[in-house]
């Protein structure tokens, strides 16, 4: 019995027909190796896809594909932006309530080079009861865009979340931020009407800087008047924070308390 001729590689004809991407792995497969990468370090995508799938592969190949699969959303991305105009109806109601919140964060790049990443994050407010049965307010079903860009480009570049999450068409609408000037800007050009929200930590925080340089005398009467708002006002103020009030500020009136470098000191090394 003879054997066939040997032939070269050619391009299977019902490759493109079944969606099938240039490597090893199924389309399915191909799926869950970039969405494992999107929560998880890449050697450990490696140990998931062979428990979960039974899918041997390696660091550099999950690198490889999760990276190219980010160039193909950016791209995409960039495009929609590029071309610009109203974007197409799509199904479904539009949202009644919808929160969203961008911020800067400094991450650390493989030179040891440090950059300001920016990310907005959407989500939708829902009441939820605690242990105590009590109801508080929760955000959920978030999604999440980021670049690695100025906060102009960052700007006009989430606009395809933001149309995507119905932001604009939303009724009711809160930006929740940190006071930075970008970050107005940002929620003028896609929800100028958005309630703003200053997040507590990084308002005390700009209050501590302002406090930093001022005399003795100006805290203890700042904390004087603060005692005296407490005890008059309506507000429900914890006992322990009354106390701490009073307290620190009977001790920064006598020799033990100070307000000087010993306080920046004791803060840096918080």
């Amino acid at each position: 019995m003879g054997h066939a001729p040997n032939v070269g590689k050619v391009f299977f004809p019902l490759d493109e027909e079944l969606g099938l991407l240039p490597g090893n792995l199924a389309p399915r497969q191909h799926e869950h190796l970039v969405h494992l990468s999107c929560f998880m370090p890449f050697d450990k995508v490696v140990e998931m896809m062979q428990e979960l799938v039974s899918v041997q592969t390696n660091q550099e190949t999950v690198r490889r594909l999760t990276e190219q699969a980010g160039s193909w959303m950016e791209a995409a991305q960039i495009a929609e932006v590029e071309a610009g105009g109203e974007p197409e109806p799509e199904d479904g109601q539009s949202l009644q309530r919808c929160v969203f919140s961008a911020d800067g964060a400094m991450i650390s790049l493989v030179k040891k080079q440090w950059v300001e990443t920016r990310t907005v994050a959407i989500g939708e407010p829902q009441e939820k009861l605690n242990a105590q049965g009590v109801r508080e307010s929760h955000v959920g079903k978030l999604s999440y865009f980021s670049r690695l860009a100025d906060a102009s480009t960052f700007t006009n570049l989430a606009e395809v979340e933001m149309r995507r999450r119905k932001v604009r068409e939303a009724k009711e609408v809160s930006a929740v931020m940190d006071g930075a000037d970008w970050l107005q800007f940002f929620t003028e050009k896609h929800r100028p009407d958005a309630l703003r929200i200053l997040d507590f930590p990084h308002a005390a925080e700009h209050v501590t800087k302002l406090l930093e340089p001022w005399s003795k005398r100006t805290c203890i009467s700042l904390l004087t008047c603060l005692i005296a708002a407490c005890i008059s006002s309506s507000i429900e103020v914890p006992i322990p924070c009354c106390a701490w009030l009073i307290v620190w500020s009977a001790i920064l009136q006598s020799e033990k308390g100070s307000t000087s470098t010993w306080t920046t000191c004791a803060n840096e090394r918080c």
